[in-house]
């Protein structure tokens, strides 16, 4: 099995992937800061919803540092309900100062994370993996401490999917993921 790392030029490991085209789910209810995430990125940006793992946390970041966002980061966790916010307003300028981030959108999460998506518009590149092919096109996989990395490029940037499986999930349900991601990207 190969060992690495996903990288974006300049900027270090992030952790997963997610984003393309907003538009093609109309009944998506995170539609709002998809918009935004699109508009901020200069990209269609697409958040796959999880019948299983409710998004908890949204947010952009500029992945080399500076103030200009290049990527949208998406927490999905399981045993969460959609509750609501779970920051204040204070607590959430706290957050967004203290990681150098925009957020988007926030809940309170009790359960693990289990899918973490990234849509970044910098380059970016695999250290180690090995080309697999999920619905018809081949995306970048590596193993890393038992999570499962996807790295799909699309032409306004790249997905990376970080899957972290539990008891009562696994391989097969993060290329199902990984394959919405390329049916609407594609």
């Amino acid at each position: 099995m190969k060992r690495g790392l996903f990288l974006t030029a300049g900027a270090g490991l992030l952790f997963a992937a997610g984003c393309g085209d907003g538009n093609v789910n109309p009944d998506n209810e995170n539609m709002e800061w998809e918009d935004e995430a699109s508009d901020e990125l200069g990209a269609d940006v697409f958040i796959p919803e999880s019948e299983n793992y409710p998004i908890t946390l949204a947010y952009l970041e500029d992945s080399g540092g500076g103030d200009d966002h290049d990527t949208v980061v998406v927490h999905y966790h399981e045993g969460f309900d959609g509750g609501e916010e779970a920051m204040t307003e204070e607590a959430q300028e706290a957050w967004e100062e203290e990681n150098d981030a925009q957020l988007l959108y926030e809940r309170g999460a009790d359960g693990n994370q289990v899918i973490d998506l990234t849509f970044t518009t910098a380059e970016a590149v695999s250290s180690e993996g090995e080309e697999v092919e999920i619905n018809g096109e081949e995306v970048m996989r590596e193993e890393d401490n038992d999570i499962l990395h996807y790295m799909i490029p699309v032409e306004e940037g790249t997905y990376i999917v970080s899957y972290m499986p539990g008891p009562d999930a696994g391989e097969e349900e993060a290329e199902s993921f990984v394959g919405d991601i390329i049916d609407e990207t594609g």
